[in-house]
């Protein structure tokens, strides 16, 4: 579930080709009827047409689980049974043809009870690792994207902008912080690129996902994009300080009501 999750979000971004590796047999099967098949010299073409990966992503799950805790409670007799989720999750982007690892990083998620229950709700076994696998497929690929592919700025028109991805990994509403590009970095000791200078020049929000493209308000800052405007100088990243998802906000609502029944019945406990 979280690698199909991965492959999903990855090919929504449309900035990566996708190969599959999982239903292999199949493929070999279809290749079977075209080479011993009554088939066309055409379709006899397409068999030398088969992609190799330049890159590949590959992952330890290192812990994975939901645990439940049932607590009686001594006053009432009552028994109060709770859920905790947690996912750590180390991945690597390898070069295949140098080996060289292109990014690298480990997703530690843990959910309480109250994000548990924002995030699928008060269901089955089966229904919460299902939940968790789409939330940590999400995160992922999201690092992987902004690691790799950053959101660049395709077009500005005074305070109306539009951002060259669109799919899953953006929601309405989320905010994120926009860069100008700056002078290239070289690292001083082995004298590698480190890419450009990214200047944050403000805060915009999302009104609008498409498939491919993504409309947004400038809202925060006083930087005129729409008059400086150039292909590939303005990029944007997610900021990670403020709940920037639908889920993020769903599981904050959700945590406070928790704590505030939790105050309520500890003041009637006293």
């Amino acid at each position: 579930l979280l690698g199909q999750g991965i492959a999903s979000n990855l090919v929504q971004s449309r900035k990566f080709t996708v190969l599959d590796r999982e239903y292999i047999s199949e493929q070999l099967a279809e290749k079977a009827n075209i080479l011993f098949g009554d088939v066309k010299n055409e379709e006899m073409a397409k068999m030398g047409q088969e992609l190799v990966a330049d890159m590949i992503l590959v992952g330890t799950i290192e812990d994975f689980g939901v645990q439940t805790k049932t607590v009686r409670m001594q006053l009432s007799g009552r028994s109060v049974t709770t859920q905790n989720a947690f996912v750590n999750f180390g991945y690597r982007i390898m070069d295949i043809a140098t080996k060289q690892i292109k990014f690298a990083d480990v997703l530690e998620l843990k959910l309480d009870p109250s994000e548990l229950h924002a995030v699928a709700g008060g269901g089955s076994q089966g229904e919460l690792e299902s939940a968790i696998c789409r939330l940590a497929s999400e995160k992922i690929s999201v690092k992987i994207l902004e690691a790799i592919y950053p959101i660049v700025v395709v077009s500005a028109q005074g305070k109306y902008i539009t951002l060259g991805q669109g799919g899953n990994n953006l929601q309405k509403g989320d905010k994120m912080e926009i860069f100008q590009y700056g002078d290239s970095i070289t690292d001083p000791y082995t004298g590698e690129s480190l890419g450009r200078e990214e200047i944050p020049i403000g805060i915009i929000q999302i009104t609008r996902v498409n498939a491919k493209t993504t409309s947004a308000n400038y809202i925060e800052g006083d930087y005129d994009i729409s008059s400086n405007f150039e292909p590939n100088k303005f990029l944007c990243r997610s900021i990670e300080s403020v709940d920037n998802s639908k889920m993020d906000e769903t599981i904050k609502e959700s945590r406070s009501n928790y704590l505030q029944r939790k105050e309520k019945r500890n003041s009637l406990l006293d």
